[in-house]
Parts: C-alpha cells; sequence; structure tokens
C-alpha cells in the first residue's frame, strides 16, 4: 500500500487522507473487464460523435467528447479504466486511419492508433490524478475557485499531452508537413478541451456514479436519468444543427 497523501488546501481539522486503495486497488477481474469494455465502449461512441462534427472536407472537431469522458471514467473507477480508454481510443483511431483494409492490415496506421491512443489514456489519467491529488476522492470543492482550478487542470492543461503526442507522432511519419502543425495541434487541444469541459462534469453527476462530490461540505445533488436525458437531448440536437450548417456553408462556398 502507498504512504497517504495528504490533501492540500484544507485545514488541519478536516484534512482527509487518500490512499491508493481508495480508488485504484484491483477490483475483481469480471467488474475490471467490465468496466473496461463499458469504458472502450463510451470512448468509441464520443469518438464516433466528434468525426461527425468534423468542418467537411477535413477532420478539425468543434469537440471530442471521449476526452471528457475518458477522464471521468479514470476520476470515478479509478486508473484501472485507462485500459478502457486505451481500447476506445485506439479502436477510434484504427478506424479513422484505415487500419483496416480488405488488402490487409496497414501496420503505420496502427502505430500511429496505437501512439494517440498512448497520449489520450496518458492525458486522462494524469487529468484524473491532478484533480485527485487537489481536491481528493470523492472530489470536495469548497469555493468558485475550486471549480476554476479543477476545469484548468483536467481540461485546458491537461489536454496539452494528447494533442502534443498525437501531432508529434503524424509529423514523423510524414502525415502532416512542418506548416501544419500549429493549426493540427490547436484544434486537437481545442477539441479536446471543450470535450472535457462539457462532458466531465456532466460525467461526474450521472445517476450511476460510485461516489458524490462535494460543494461546500455538502455532497450534491447528482443527475436522474430523466434529467440527464433532458441535458443530453438538447445538446445533440445542436450537435446535429452545427453539422448540417457546416455541411451547407461547405457546399455553397465550393
Amino acid at each position: 500500500m502507498s504512504a497517504p497523501i495528504a490533501q492540500p488546501g484544507l485545514d488541519a481539522s478536516s484534512r482527509t487522507v487518500l490512499t491508493a486503495g481508495d480508488t485504484n486497488n484491483s477490483p475483481g477481474w469480471r467488474t475490471l473487464l467490465n468496466l473496461n469494455l463499458i469504458m472502450a465502449l463510451l470512448y468509441a461512441a464520443g469518438g464516433w460523435l466528434g468525426l461527425q462534427l468534423a468542418v467537411p472536407p477535413g477532420y478539425a472537431t468543434v469537440i471530442w467528447p471521449a476526452s471528457g469522458l475518458a477522464v471521468a471514467g479514470v476520476m470515478l473507477y479509478g486508473r484501472w479504466l485507462a485500459i478502457g480508454v486505451f481500447l476506445g481510443s485506439f479502436a477510434v483511431n484504427c478506424y479513422v486511419g484505415g487500419a483496416i483494409q480488405v488488402s490487409g492490415v496497414n501496420v503505420v496506421a496502427v502505430a500511429i492508433a496505437m501512439a494517440i491512443a498512448g497520449g489520450s489514456t496518458l492525458q486522462a489519467v494524469i487529468a484524473a490524478e491532478l484533480a485527485r491529488y487537489l481536491f481528493g476522492v470523492p472530489l470536495r470543492l469548497r469555493k468558485i475557485g475550486d471549480i476554476a482550478t479543477l476545469a484548468l487542470v483536467s481540461g485546458p492543461l491537461a489536454c496539452v499531452i494528447a494533442a502534443s503526442l498525437g501531432v508529434a507522432t503524424l509529423y514523423t511519419v510524414g502525415a502532416v508537413d512542418g506548416g501544419q502543425i500549429i493549426g493540427n495541434w490547436l484544434t486537437w487541444w481545442i477539441g479536446d478541451t471543450v470535450g472535457v469541459l462539457v462532458f466531465f462534469p456532466l460525467a461526474l453527476l450521472n445517476p450511476w456514479r460510485p461516489w458524490t462530490l462535494e460543494w461546500a461540505g455538502r455532497p450534491t445533488a447528482g443527475f436522474s436519468a430523466l434529467a440527464l436525458a433532458c441535458i443530453l437531448v438538447p445538446l445533440a440536437a445542436t450537435f446535429y444543427s452545427w453539422i448540417i450548417t457546416s455541411e451547407i456553408v461547405y457546399d455553397r462556398n465550393r
């Protein structure tokens, strides 16, 4: 067992101690398998949604929901869910890169997918660990500044990881040239950051979460299944409207 980690930002009387056993001890293999399978499917679904929001004719996506789902999964269930994040990201990037074709397996595309999946997994783990270190488990937020800090470390700061590793990989294999690095990096970083800022809070308050975050010393009320649906349906409609508008503008300009 690892040494206890004292949580900063709390006074001596209310300071809590978090050990690795709270969230990261290995569960039963069946539970671990099921959780990682669900995580992989959710990541793949979030990745598919992100691809639908790509601005034609390229892959510049306004939001990557899978990044927020990945951080929430690792935050709620521990770093063991990094396996599911990797598998989901690997599957999505194999699809995007055309790794599996009728003629056979594209080894380069598989290698790119593995590298990008590694960056996405590392990003989710680091974002969750930073949040866990700063605010404990369950998350204990006391003021607006805590919310801003949580959003900063899990979003803009952590999302530098996947964007940097992903673009570096594409540049190394010649998929992007030097003049495209900055544009691709910004697109990647913005998509991941928006995905975390939108979907991470929603996932933390989902009806099936294993614990409830605290605000000012009191447990917060999460979403019921109906309330979550009432949020996601208009959100999906907004995304779909974005797709239609982008396609119309692109076709008109062409």
